[in-house]
């Protein structure tokens, strides 16, 4: 009987432990989506003003993720940063959060910045 009920909340554990990790997979891949859509688009611009002034691959780099677990309105924080421009050592800054009560991630700051 006690080794039954020791399987039993290893069990229920081990299917804890199991489901933490997954949202937080999600969240991540979330946010890997919209960044993409992100870069498409702002590729799309400048492809549409001057062919060659964009790189020949634009690209994007997640440079702070933050999780705050006790926060009920806004559980991660995301700042990116895009490269497109092929001469122009400028990138464009953007920062995201994402609520869980909505289950999609806000962008809410752009700004401009020099690549030095």
């Amino acid at each position: 009987m006690a080794n039954k009920r020791l399987l039993l909340a290893v069990a229920a554990l081990c299917v804890c432990a199991g489901c933490i990790g997954m949202p937080q997979k999600g969240v991540r891949e979330k946010l890997m989506y919209i960044c993409d859509d992100d870069l498409d688009y702002i590729a799309a611009e400048v492809r549409g003003n001057d062919q060659k002034a964009l790189l020949d691959r634009p690209y994007y780099r997640i440079t702070e993720y933050a999780y705050f677990p006790e926060s009920s309105m806004f559980s991660h924080k995301a700042v990116v940063e895009y490269y497109y421009f092929k001469t122009i050592l400028m990138k464009q800054i953007r920062k995201y959060r994402y609520s869980p009560s909505q289950g999609k991630w806000n962008r809410y700051y752009k700004e401009y910045g020099y690549n030095l």
